[in-house]
């Protein structure tokens, strides 16, 4: 019945039923959007906490990098496996505190803590090398990186660092350097070691030329000249007198080949300068002869 009182109309019936129909279809059609919803609301929470379980998993089992995270303080909020093995905290003590806590004095001192994560914040990633300390003071060589988290509204909510720890490298590392430090040094002294023995050879074949020189000379002028008795004797006591000096020479070397194994044995006596200048004069004399150069005691 209508408001009127009088009984609806076919044609208004039918309309009436035509909009039930197409009601009851958008309500299927908006039941059917919220189950799809429910339902991609249902996988998204699932793929949620399996994404939470692996990322528990990772932190627990990765235990050769130090994973931690830190607020946008640089406060700790999360603890893994790795960083309490590598570093000696535990999760409880170490929540809370600054991760500078690390860093060592001297690279606090420098502000290194407060400059690594000023760029992990501005650029989004910020990796160092250096020595880090332990929980118990000692020291490691660590390599990693901290890099910004964001959400999927690119709010900045965080940071993470991973660090490995490198000491075994670093030392052999260290180790090579002082090899080759010592390489270097050991070429050098070779190197002046060579020169040394170039000037000693240059030396000594200049003293075993000298008292040849003179014996060669007197020898070829006592051949090729008629001296008288005083000189031919002189001549004769110079290329003596060199001789000897010649196995004073030989003598010499011996004692530096004793001198290298240990057993030099040193002979003190009185020394007259007059026979050595006499002998110096006479060594020379037999080329200042033959240039006509006159020397006079």
């Amino acid at each position: 019945m209508r408001l009127d009182g009088n009984a609806p109309t076919m044609k208004e019936e039918d309309k009436t039923k035509s909009e039930l129909i197409a009601e009851l279809v958008a309500l299927r059609q908006r039941v059917a959007e919220l189950e799809k919803q429910e339902n991609q609301y249902q996988q998204s929470e699932e793929a949620l906490r399996l994404n939470e379980e692996r990322f528990l998993m990772l932190l627990e089992n990765m235990k050769d990098y130090a994973i931690f995270f830190l607020d946008l303080e640089g406060c700790v909020i999360k603890w893994g496996a790795g960083a309490e093995r590598i570093l000696g905290y535990q999760e409880a003590e170490i929540l809370g505190k600054s991760g500078s806590i690390i860093f060592t004095p001297e690279d606090r001192d420098r502000g290194d803590d407060e400059k690594e994560l000023g760029k992990a914040l501005r650029e989004g990633r910020a990796e160092n090398e250096r020595w880090h300390v332990r929980k118990d003071g000692s020291r490691f060589w660590g390599s990693g990186i901290v890099t910004s988290l964001r959400d999927e509204n690119g709010q900045l909510q965080g940071l993470a660092k991973i660090m490995r720890d490198f000491t075994d490298r670093k030392q052999a590392e260290e180790e090579r350097t002082r090899l080759l430090a010592r390489e270097q040094e050991a070429r050098t002294q070779a190197e002046s070691a060579n020169r040394m023995k170039d000037e000693f050879l240059a030396t000594l074949s200049h003293e075993l030329r000298s008292p040849l020189n003179a014996m060669l000379g007197w020898t070829s002028l006592l051949r090729t000249r008629k001296f008288d008795a005083a000189t031919t004797a002189r001549a004769i006591e110079t290329i003596e007198r060199n001789a000897k000096a010649q196995a004073r020479l030989i003598e010499d070397l011996l004692d530096v080949s004793r001198i290298i194994r240990g057993q030099l044995r040193l002979t003190v006596c009185p020394l007259e300068l007059i026979p050595v200048i006499e002998s110096a004069i006479n060594t020379v004399r037999p080329a200042a002869d033959a240039k006509k150069v006159v020397l006079n005691k």
